[in-house]
């Protein structure tokens, strides 16, 4: 027998008129922290909740978190600065009352694709900035310590749970414990949650210890939306030069993605190999239509399938879920890095239906 034919509804590109209708419709309150352009904020808008307070340091990202949230204050502060009793007085919350509170601390110093743990108590390039990363998860158990809400959400990279990284994680879940804080983990691949992109992500969830409120996890979708579904004109795309960038002919990178784009290939590094014979060029991947797109990280090293350029800013904000019609501030690699650092809102969306839902179900049974 064969297998079981899944139909997959039509792909939907967002737009922020469709976010801006659904925010605010659930009753629940959300500070964000870390809140970059903004991605995380988007998911849980379109899950219904209302983002009351972002933290965001780097200054790129917040020129373009101010043009798509208007509506929510930005601290613009280092988070080491910042105070849980000034977050609680500016949304007018008591210690306790805040429904959610989220955030995605930096993952370089666990990231497979970095340095790793050689980083640590390091004082590192990140973004437009110099700053010591590996610390802010302590920063952000600190400030759901001081307004005490009633579920926390976080993400970070799969490697988190793997190596020496492990004992890492052990100290952060040992620290939710301190404070009162219940923590399940889940890895989800953003693929199986409506985002055509293979993207997977350690997402925490967690509940104070006082509050009888249930932790579930979105569950996959039986379907994936190929790089086509998304992109229906993509192997035709002829985008503005100002949204990519093109490889220089008498680069390396130009001949090992010309070789790549000419046999087909998904990455770089077998050019490199077959043409040089050399190991590298592990992260440079090429992406063509019947594709679901790989993890776009930052940094330009995700190229378009039949014409030797690199993935552009449109295509990378749809191949992300952002809405199409979503601003991006600075040049192209700094555009890039806000999609790229950011959580795909269309997972978070998944993520926090399943937030609402907890928090229903806790309301009813108080009730």
């Amino acid at each position: 027998m064969g297998g079981e034919k899944i139909e997959k509804p039509p792909y939907k590109p967002l737009t922020m008129q469709e976010v801006n209708d659904k925010k605010n419709t659930n009753g629940y309150n959300v500070v964000s922290t870390f809140s970059g352009a903004g991605g995380s904020c988007i998911g849980l808008k379109l899950a219904g909740f209302n983002i009351n307070y972002a933290v965001e340091f780097i200054p790129e990202a917040q020129k373009t978190y101010q043009l798509n949230h208007t509506d929510t204050y930005l601290d613009k502060r280092d988070i080491r600065q910042i105070k849980g009793k000034e977050i609680l007085n500016k949304i007018g919350l008591k210690k306790g009352e805040l429904d959610l509170f989220e955030g995605s601390p930096p993952c370089s110093g666990f990231s497979q694709c970095g340095i790793g743990t050689d980083g640590w108590n390091t004082i590192k390039n990140y973004s437009d900035t110099k700053q010591r990363v590996d610390d802010l998860f302590f920063e952000f158990i600190r400030l759901i310590n001081e307004t005490r809400p009633k579920m926390i959400l976080a993400e970070n990279v799969p490697s988190l749970a793997t190596g020496k990284n492990k004992g890492m994680l052990k100290l952060f879940i040992n620290e939710f414990k301190k404070i009162g804080y219940t923590i399940k983990m889940k890895v989800l691949d953003a693929s199986y949650l409506d985002v055509p992109q293979k993207r997977k992500r350690l997402i925490f969830i967690g509940k104070r210890d006082d509050l009888n409120i249930n932790i579930n996890f979105p569950k996959p979708k039986k379907y994936n939306y190929i790089t086509k579904d998304a992109l229906p004109n993509f192997k035709k795309n002829k985008t503005p030069k100002s949204e990519y960038v093109l490889m220089k002919k008498e680069t390396l990178g130009r001949e090992l993605l010309d070789y790549a784009i000419k046999h087909h290939l998904k990455n770089l590094k077998e050019p490199y190999k077959i043409l040089k014979n050399k190991e590298g060029y592990y992260t440079h991947r090429v992406l063509f239509e019947e594709d679901i797109c790989h993890t776009l990280i930052q940094g330009s090293y995700s190229y378009f399938g039949y014409y030797p350029r690199t993935l552009s800013i449109f295509e990378g904000k749809r191949l992300h879920t952002f809405p199409d019609d979503f601003k991006l501030t600075g040049n192209y690699d700094r555009q890039w890095e806000r999609i790229a650092r950011s959580v795909p809102p269309r997972m978070y969306e998944a993520v926090g239906k399943c937030i609402k839902q907890s928090l229903d179900d806790y309301n009813d049974r108080k009730n």
